[in-house]
């Protein structure tokens, strides 16, 4: 595992931690680039068969068809709200062998999901999670230093489950943008 090699690893570790307990986020530097003349592509809902389509091929076991119908019916056809949902229910109950929770998983906001996944992770990870929420453009030295200053073993960090919500290479990738405002 890296070691601080001479970065600013108070000021990262500082800024950094500040910012993970904070919340603040990072403003973008400059305007945006201009869109105006491009062409648009409107991407819908999923219909139904493709719905339970996407269940199925995300589902690691057997998948009951009434209980797909459903889950597909509750999410509208939103791809992303269809595999968190599978990844947060049993397989018994994607079986259709436990009763599904009422409202499903899902049903609120992905953000508060993805909050929810954040939470059931060891208090170490979540730290390096949010750290690397404070500022996901810093490096991998970066972070491991800011994670070294603040007493998270780099070695058990780096095996540690993220539960999918991240990986860590040579910056930590968060799944999804929504992750990051979870582990705040």
């Amino acid at each position: 595992m890296p070691g601080c090699t001479g970065c600013s690893c108070r000021s990262a570790v500082t800024w950094s931690g500040c910012r993970a307990r904070s919340g603040t986020r990072r403003e973008p530097c400059g305007e945006p680039p201009t869109l105006a003349g491009l062409p648009e592509l409107e991407v819908g809902p999923l219909g139904n068969r493709d719905a339970m389509e996407l269940l199925a091929s995300v589902t690691p076991g057997r998948l009951c068809p009434a209980v797909a119908a459903r889950i597909a019916a509750e999410m509208g056809g939103n791809a992303l709200a269809l595999v968190e949902v599978a990844r947060e229910l049993s397989a018994a109950q994607l079986a259709g062998a436990d009763v599904l929770p009422e409202p499903l998983p899902i049903g609120g906001s992905l953000e508060e999901a993805f909050s929810s996944r954040v939470t059931r992770l060891e208090p170490e990870v979540r730290l390096l999670l949010a750290l690397a929420a404070a500022e996901p453009a810093a490096s991998h030295d970066v972070v491991w230093c800011a994670a070294q200053q603040l007493g998270i073993d780099p070695d058990a960090a780096a095996s540690a489950d993220l539960g999918g919500l991240a990986e860590i290479g040579t910056l930590v990738q968060f799944r999804h943008p929504l992750i990051v405002a979870g582990t705040r």
